[in-house]
Formats: C-alpha cells, sequence, structure tokens
C-alpha cells in the first residue's frame, strides 16, 4: 500500500488502464491471439451481425455522402431503417472508421468489443477517486463496474451499446469538480454536453438510465443543503449555462427530430413486456453453464454465465455492512435513492410499465445498471471511510486491507465462478461473390439463405464486401403500417418470412405450388432485381425450386446462382 501511494497518480493511471487492458484481451483472447481476429465473431447470427453491419455502414455513408441515420440498403421497398430507432453504436463506430476502412467492419466491431469495458473502468476509476482516499479501494471500484455480470453478459451479443458505461461517472464527476471548483464552468459544460450527445449517439437505454441516476443525485444534494440551511450558489453565469443547453441541444436536434418524427420511426415500447427480477439479482439459474438458451437465440454459442440483472447477495450484504461510513455522502445516498426507486418499478407489472412514458422503450432488466452502480459507490465510500478510520497504523492497516479485500473476493467470487471465458468465437468466410459481383448500382437484392430475424448472415457479407447492393431484408427494428414497433406487420414480413420458410423447409413446391407460379412476379411488384443463392449455403432442394419458379440462372459464377429479374429502378 505504501510504495502504492507513492506513486505518481500518472504511474497509478497508467497501471489501472493496464490491468483493464490485460483483463479484456484474456477475455476476447479467442479472437486477438487468433490468427485472423478481423475474421473471428461471438456468431455470424444475430446482435453480433447487427453491429458488424452499423459499424461499416456509417464509414461507408460518409465516403458516398448519404444520410447515416436513415439507410435504404436494408429494408429496401420498405422504406429502409432508421439508425436513431435501432440500436446503431453511432459514437462507437464513427470513433473506429479509420480501423473499418482499413480491415473492416468486424475488425472494428471486435476492437470495440475490447474497449468498451476499459473506456468504463477508466472513467469510474477517475470518478471514484474524488470520493476516496486510496487509490486502491477505487481501483476494485473501477474493476468490479467495468466487468460487472450485465457487462460480461452483454459483451457475448456485442452489445457496446450497454457496456460502453463511461456516461454516468464522467458527469457525476464533472458536476462534482464544478461543484468544488476543480475545473472552469465553461470547461464543465462543454465537457459534459459532447459526452451527452456521444452517450446518446451510443445508445439511448443507457442514456436515459444514467440520467434517472443524475437526476436522482441532485434532487438528494439539494434536500441536504436545504436541511442544512446552507446558501445555494448556482455555479453557472448566464452566459456558460446558455451554452450548457445550446451545445447538445443544436447538435441533437436533428437525430432527435428523426427518432421521433423521421423517416421508418417508431411508436410505443420497442420491446414486449418484460420484468426486472427480484429473484434473479441473487440467484444464479441453473441453466448458467449451458451451451444453449435465450443466448442462443440471438447470437452467443457458449455458456450462459449468470442472468443480465444478477448481482448477488455478497455485494448487498456489503453495502449493508458499510452503512455507517458512507450514509452521510450525497453522491452514496443519491444513488441509492435512485435504485430504490428502479426496485420498487420493478415489482410492477409489466402491463403497468408499458404505460410509463419514455422508460416503456427500455428493457426493465437493464436498470440493474442503477443498483449496481449503487452498490459500488456504497462499498466503496464504506471500504475508504474504514481504512481511514482504523488503519492508523502499518501493521492495523495491513490486516483491515487484508480482510477487506477477502471479504470482496467472496462477495464477487460466485459472479465470476459462474463464467465461462475466454468468450467462444466462430471464424467468418465471406462467400466470394460477394467480393467479385458486378451489379448495377442501387440494385435490390434477394439473397439465399433468406435474411430475416437472427437469420442475418448475409448482412455480415453485405457490409464486408461494401454495400455493393440493397438488401430486401434485414435485422433490426422498422415500423408496421402503423408506425408502432412490429416488423412482423410490415410488407417486408409477408414476402422474406414466406422466402425464410421456404430456405428451412417449412414451404415447399408440395405444400404450395401456387405460392412457387406466382414468386417471380412478387419479387418484381416489391422491387426486387436480382435473386442470388449462395451454393454453400443454399440446399439443393431450395436451388431446384427457385429454378422451377424463376427459370434457369442467368449466372452461376463465383459459387453463387443469380437471377436477373429486372434492371435496377
Amino acid at each position: 500500500m505504501g510504495a502504492w501511494l507513492q506513486m505518481k497518480l500518472w504511474t497509478r493511471s497508467g497501471i489501472m488502464l493496464l490491468a483493464l487492458v490485460i483483463i479484456s484481451l484474456f477475455l476476447w483472447s479467442h479472437i486477438w491471439f487468433a490468427p485472423h481476429p478481423t475474421q473471428m465473431m461471438t456468431c455470424n447470427c444475430g446482435d453480433p451481425v447487427e453491429q458488424v453491419w452499423w459499424f461499416g455502414w456509417f464509414p461507408f455513408s460518409f465516403s458516398h455522402w448519404i444520410n447515416p441515420l436513415h439507410s435504404q440498403f436494408l429494408f429496401a421497398g420498405n422504406g429502409g431503417i432508421s439508425a436513431t430507432n435501432n440500436t446503431s453504436w453511432i459514437t462507437m463506430a464513427l470513433a473506429l472508421s479509420p480501423v473499418t476502412a482499413i480491415w473492416g467492419p468486424i475488425a472494428s466491431s471486435n476492437l470495440s468489443n475490447l474497449l468498451a469495458p476499459i473506456l468504463s473502468g477508466m472513467a469510474m476509476w477517475w470518478f471514484l477517486r474524488r470520493l476516496t482516499r486510496y487509490d486502491l479501494v477505487s481501483a476494485g471500484g473501477a474493476l468490479a463496474y467495468a466487468y460487472m455480470p450485465f457487462v460480461m453478459r452483454n459483451a457475448m451479443l456485442s452489445h457496446v451499446n450497454l457496456t460502453v458505461l463511461a456516461y454516468l461517472p464522467l458527469v457525476v464527476a464533472w458536476a462534482h469538480d464544478l461543484m468544488t471548483h476543480r475545473r472552469s464552468p465553461r470547461w464543465v459544460v462543454t465537457a459534459i454536453g459532447l459526452a451527452t450527445v456521444a452517450q446518446f449517439m451510443l445508445g439511448q437505454e443507457v442514456f436515459v438510465i444514467d440520467l434517472f441516476v443524475i437526476g436522482a443525485i441532485a434532487v438528494v444534494w439539494f434536500i441536504r443543503e436545504r436541511l442544512q440551511k446552507r446558501p445555494l450558489h448556482w455555479p453557472l453565469d448566464l452566459r456558460t449555462a446558455a451554452w450548457a443547453i445550446a451545445l447538445p441541444t443544436v447538435l441533437l436536434m436533428y437525430p432527435v427530430y428523426l427518432y421521433f418524427y423521421g423517416p421508418q420511426h417508431l411508436q410505443g415500447p420497442f420491446w414486449g413486456p418484460t420484468r426486472l427480477g427480484l429473484r434473479n439479482m441473487v440467484t444464479i439459474q441453473a441453466g448458467a453453464l449451458a451451451k444453449s438458451g435465450e443466448l442462443s437465440d440471438v447470437g452467443y454459442g457458449g455458456p450462459q454465465g449468470p442472468g443480465v440483472d444478477y448481482i448477488g447477495w455478497g455485494l448487498f450484504v456489503m453495502s449493508l455492512v458499510t452503512l455507517p461510513w458512507w450514509w452521510r455522502r450525497t453522491v452514496a445516498l443519491g444513488s441509492v435513492t435512485a435504485a430504490l426507486i428502479v426496485l420498487r418499478l420493478g415489482v410492477i407489472n409489466s402491463h403497468q410499465w408499458a404505460t410509463l412514458p419514455i422508460i416503456s422503450s427500455i428493457v426493465q432488466a437493464r436498470f440493474v445498471i442503477v443498483i449496481y452502480f449503487a452498490l459500488i459507490v456504497t462499498i466503496v465510500c464504506g471500504l475508504d471511510a474504514i481504512l481511514h478510520r482504523y488503519g492508523t497504523t502499518a501493521l492495523r492497516h495491513s490486516l483491515l486491507s487484508f480482510a477487506l479485500l477477502t471479504s470482496t473476493v467472496v462477495a464477487v467470487f460466485p459472479i465470476y465462478n459462474s463464467l465461462r471465458v475466454p468468450y467462444r468465437v466462430v471464424p467468418v468466410s465471406i462467400p466470394a461473390w460477394f467480393t467479385h459481383e458486378d451489379l448495377p448500382s442501387n440494385s435490390v437484392v434477394v439473397v439465399f439463405p433468406a435474411t430475416w430475424s437472427i437469420s442475418d448472415q448475409v448482412m455480415t457479407w453485405q457490409a464486408e464486401s461494401g454495400y455493393r447492393f440493397h438488401l430486401v431484408s434485414g435485422f433490426g427494428f422498422i415500423p408496421g403500417s402503423d408506425h408502432v414497433h412490429d416488423e412482423y406487420r410490415s410488407a417486408t414480413h409477408f414476402l422474406i418470412n414466406e422466402l425464410d420458410k421456404v430456405q428451412t423447409g417449412r414451404l415447399t413446391m408440395a405444400s404450395n405450388p401456387q405460392f412457387f407460379i406466382s414468386l417471380r412476379s412478387r419479387l418484381i411488384r416489391f422491387g426486387v432485381n436480382d435473386v442470388v443463392a449462395i451454393d454453400a449455403a443454399t440446399p439443393p432442394r431450395v436451388m431446384s425450386e427457385l429454378t422451377h419458379a424463376l427459370g434457369p440462372a442467368t449466372s452461376t459464377a463465383n459459387g453463387a446462382h443469380l437471377w436477373v429479374l429486372t434492371g435496377p429502378r
């Protein structure tokens, strides 16, 4: 401990960063120590594919002077897809555009997965240092925050929007600097404004959740100041306050407009009914080590690990034990207040949740971020106070540090004992047709295997080959006829769902000959120019039925059958 304290701040920060990097490299070692890390993913299906597609889309759209927030390269013929109404990872995709340009979107997506907990951990470390006297305590809290079960679970699915959790600790730290006059007001509000824009463009769900905590801390601070009859000093002058409001407003005006009123915008809850299971927070489900379950349905074939809302008894107990030492801290009490409100909301039924404004579009279990943040802040503040009060001699300090470290390990061990890391990954190969095709620009294409729901590997192939054509289908949120999130009531569904049935054998020539007789005319009416069937991924039965319905293939080169129906519109 003494040697640690004698190090300069930048040295300690460097050690903290190195620890985060080593852990992340271990988690993703099957990618970064593989011969070809640009050709590895957790699954070429489901959510990981969606992330790869958007990571490639933004650099492509900017380089071709296309609106990056609305794309016709998915769901062509049905209005396209909105980036603001989908988890599109805009901030990380733009930040890693050089990587995408050189090595492709799979590489930049993998790099974002690696960096996500590092960014969160460094932000939390930077924040917790303002609350503690001992950086080692802050380091433990930062590691726990960066690799909480919620993050570990979502990392499997390439949910960078849910694993980059730097906004909350950064904003609270900057607000602390503002109130304590550590930095100039203009610098603080500029940093918060830019961070707000970055977080909104990274993921709106976490943005709203973080504002929930920040608001609770602000309310607790205001109440304590009034109870103690302290004069309230507004730290911003009129010009700085106007700048604080104008900066994010101007930068987010257009994206927010698109979110609520733009093409392909959605109304109502994005998700079906969900619950924040209180029992799931303290128990690990029996199938945690199984290689099948809910994650295998959306993009990860390895062991499932603890539930997304799992915390464990240990952290709750530690927070209660350290209660006498943290309850006077405004940040800790404000965080706990937010957590208690979340727990209260968690027990209401899903139909009541669906009626709540704005937050009804957030998966209820994701509010566990609030609870975990509160537990870490309270435990760190408590442990720091205990060390300061009772560790008055070197021996007592060492013994107390060992005891606290042991109790912390005991508290978090059940969480990580149920994880199986490094993460499982699979190689990805791009069919030759995607890199050699020479279709006219703006061609609208149906590709077999049919792209629908989590069977979306074609989107990876499209992104890696440079968006050479428009896909009729895709994986993402698009509105139905009433603009409510329901792609299953969209025009795309009634076409592509049937093609998916053809691919999987649920719809055959024998069961519905009329469908195949009318298939060519239906595709042309929908605006489809070409149909492509990748030989290695299309069953011979399907190839035969497509030939019967569409006629002989126009081309059979580069490992694919191509039927040209009509010229591009």
